[in-house]
């Protein structure tokens, strides 16, 4: 008796998840019918395209270089690897940041355009002299916090 109870209530259990889940394909589904709509209805569609491949290109490298990331967090390797895969083009990102130096400092001031990435205040700026800091070590700047809770933190 107890052994079908809990069985009954799996069954439920299985048929709840059942249906979050076709929740949220139709979802899905109505968001891709909607753009599909757009589409059909649009005289011209080059724009709309170009503005999508432009987001998923910009979203392939957000993933291996992390905006307001320092360049040893960065995955080129990786990055070439997805770029050819998703667009079907070899782009030599290794060789553009051993040739251009500037490309590094680039980086490196993300933080200053966007003020979500700048570093708490009240700490000075730390360039890193001599060897790597680790992630649990205590701040350079003097702060008391983790490093990676301070200046080596990801946004």
């Amino acid at each position: 008796m107890l052994s079908r109870r809990i069985f009954c209530c799996g069954l439920e259990n299985m048929t709840l998840r059942i249906l979050d889940y076709d929740d949220v394909a139709n979802d899905q589904r109505r968001v891709v019918y909607s753009q599909r709509s757009e589409l059909m209805e649009a005289e011209e569609i080059g724009e709309t395209i170009l503005d999508m491949r432009h987001d998923v290109f910009h979203d392939v490298i957000d993933q291996f270089i992390p905006p307001g990331s320092i360049d040893e967090q960065w995955e080129v390797p990786a990055l070439e690897k997805a770029l050819e895969g998703e667009f079907g083009v070899q782009v030599p990102v290794s060789q553009w940041l051993s040739e251009d130096e500037q490309i590094h400092d680039e980086a490196g001031m993300a933080g200053a355009a966007n003020p979500d990435l700048a570093p708490p205040q009240g700490h000075e700026p730390f360039i890193r002299e001599g060897r790597k800091i680790g992630s649990n070590e205590a701040c350079p700047c003097g702060s008391g916090r983790k490093y990676k809770h301070c200046h080596g933190k990801l946004t």
